[in-house]
């Protein structure tokens, strides 16, 4: 894969195939990528950076230049001069201030906005193909983009340290030897010597960062399973848990915060004692007159000017550090192989039906099935990857290893990925997945569309209109996860949602798994009629929902091992012993 402009946007990057396999990006690969998508906004960073380092230093010298002239001509013309010379510098640092920091937190939100992007788009990106943890991808998105972003930021300050860090020593050591050497030669040494402190310290913050993390963890659990903890009436426990991993945060902390307060105790003395010593030295230069009072100013000014890029090259190797490590993750999800093509571009098939063919996928072994137009199917196995197996093969989260799916006769891949998830839609029971907002907005995710008539009709089809009747109806909010929703409201919804949808293939895992009895016949009873016509599979071992289906197939060693309707299966033992175990 390449990073390339999109052209549809206008700005920013998305991953592009290139013509045969795609090759992995690397960290190095990505940074230079996004430096220089921004190379206008760098120079100019830069340039500003070096006239505000640069004004910086200048300002000692233009103080110390001010002094001898003074003494020697204290007009008031000279003084007028000086002053004037003085405000320049000063104007000129701050203008070149403001262009400097402007710059880099640009860069540092641009770089920031262009990762985030590319991940958003890689995580987004129909043909799938990642293999990575929510938590994680979050924090690629934030977190890692965020260090990216410091390489950025670093440009602007990082060449007007070493511009201004080479021009000052080279002005001091044609000044005054001496102390041109002390300050080169002395000081980089001084701070320096503090960088073996900053890999304990990098170390300990991300124990620190660690623990935290594992504490919100706990603590989203625990909330998440609130209901659970009060009935099992293990407060008491969960309160311990959470105490225990509240103190291993504080515990690091306060670790971190010794060995914050010795940095930053040892960066303020170690400077100061090496400043006194070139007061010390200048001193002396200028009572036997080697040094004028203007000049011993300039030089102090100058040894307290250059801790700044000396500061700035101690942090460089950090920074670099931490933003190649960032961007070494990104680029992992982003070089992550796709898991399906675009598609062909055969036009969407007349009817709803679908054939496998000698299919081999993970546990299905030449498996083949043919479901007609308008047929409720239902599918059962006493293996769960099975349903797992097959949700993923109706809408190509992935391609069988072997042989061919066909919908409307069409084989899938020939089919545009847009076009065949507008004909197959797979709903997973299991993890009934709502979002932040109210019902209505849920039920009518994939439909916007969708008028309040509509959703009320689908809601009731999933037997959820009891929801209807109290707390706003469609206008109530549910919350995070619809976490104020019992198991089987939230399935319900989720059932409404495809409805909504109306597909002409929909595929149901376990739809009714979290539902009682008399619900769920309620439930199977209403989507017969508002399926009617329309081509369903349901994956299931559920008895009640397999009496609806017109056939029934059993899959047994990744094949169908049996075929028929619910009441004639119930004769065999095996399919007894699936859909109905402990029955006679």
């Amino acid at each position: 894969m390449t990073l390339v402009d999109d052209p549809g946007v206008g700005i920013g990057g998305v991953l592009a195939d290139d013509a045969g396999p795609a090759a992995p990006v690397r960290a190095a690969t990505l940074v230079r990528w996004v430096l220089r998508r921004q190379i206008g906004r760098i120079v100019a960073g830069a340039l500003a950076g070096i006239a505000w380092m640069g004004s910086t230093a200048l300002l000692p010298v233009t103080l110390g230049f001010a002094i001898d002239h003074i003494v020697d001509d204290n007009s008031t013309g000279s003084i007028a001069l000086v002053c004037g010379l003085l405000a320049g510098v000063t104007m000129l640092q701050a203008g070149a201030g403001v262009v400097r920091h402007r710059c880099a937190l640009l860069l540092y939100n641009r770089t920031r906005w262009l990762v985030e992007r590319l991940v958003t788009r890689r995580v987004l990106d129909p043909r799938e193909g990642i293999d990575v943890e929510s938590g994680s991808l979050l924090s690629m998105a934030a977190n890692d983009a965020q260090h990216v972003g410091g390489i950025a930021d670093l440009m602007c300050r990082g060449s007007g340290a070493v511009v201004s860090f080479l021009a000052v020593g080279v002005g001091m050591l044609v000044v005054s030897p001496l102390l041109g050497a002390l300050v080169l030669v002395g000081l980089p040494p001084c701070l320096l010597a503090l960088v073996p402190l900053w890999r304990p310290y990098e170390r300990r913050a991300t124990e620190q960062q660690q623990r935290l993390a594992n504490a919100s963890a706990v603590a989203a659990d625990v909330t998440t399973g609130l209901r659970v903890v009060k009935g099992l009436g293990s407060e008491d426990g969960v309160r311990s848990w959470f105490a225990e991993g509240t103190a291993q945060v504080r515990d690091s902390a306060i670790a971190l915060a010794r060995l914050d307060s010795a940095w930053k105790a040892l960066t303020a003395v170690i400077p100061a004692l090496f400043l006194a010593l070139t007061i010390w030295v200048g001193g002396r230069l200028a009572l036997d007159g080697s040094l004028s009072p203007g000049a011993l100013v300039s030089f102090t000014g100058l040894a307290v000017f250059l801790a700044i890029p000396l500061a700035t090259f101690a942090e460089v190797g950090d920074v670099w550090a931490t933003g190649l490590a960032s961007a070494r993750r990104i680029a992992s999800v982003l070089a992550a192989p796709l898991a399906v093509d675009d598609g062909g571009d055969a036009n969407p098939p007349a009817a709803a039906t679908i054939e496998f063919v000698a299919v081999g996928f993970g546990p299905l072994v030449d498996f083949d099935l043919a479901i007609a137009d308008g047929e409720m199917v239902g599918l059962v196995s006493e293996d769960p990857a099975v349903a797992s197996a097959l949700a993923d093969l109706f809408v190509r989260h992935a391609d069988p290893e072997r042989g061919r799916i066909l919908v409307g006769g069409i084989d899938v891949r020939a089919l545009p990925l847009e076009s065949l998830r507008a004909l197959v839609l797979a709903v997973d029971g299991h993890h009934p997945w709502l979002a932040d907002g109210t019902l209505g907005e849920n039920v009518g995710l994939g439909t916007p569309d969708a008028d309040p008539a509509a959703i009320e009709r689908a809601l009731f089809q999933a037997a959820a209109d009891d929801l209807l009747t109290h707390r706003g109806g469609v206008d109530q909010v549910i919350g995070e996860r619809g976490l104020s929703l019992s198991g089987g409201q939230r399935q319900r919804v989720t059932v409404a949602r495809a409805l909504v949808a109306g597909p002409p293939v929909l595929a149901l895992d376990e739809p009714t798994s979290a539902l009682d009895v008399v619900t769920e016949l309620r439930l199977l009873a209403r989507l017969s009629d508002a399926r009617a016509g329309r081509t369903t599979i349901l994956l299931t071992v559920s008895a009640p929902a397999l009496a609806r289906c017109d056939r029934v197939a059993v899959i047994e060693s990744g094949r169908v091992g049996s075929l028929g309707r619910h009441d004639e299966l119930m004769h065999d033992a095996r399919y007894r012993a699936i859909v109905a175990p402990g029955s006679s």
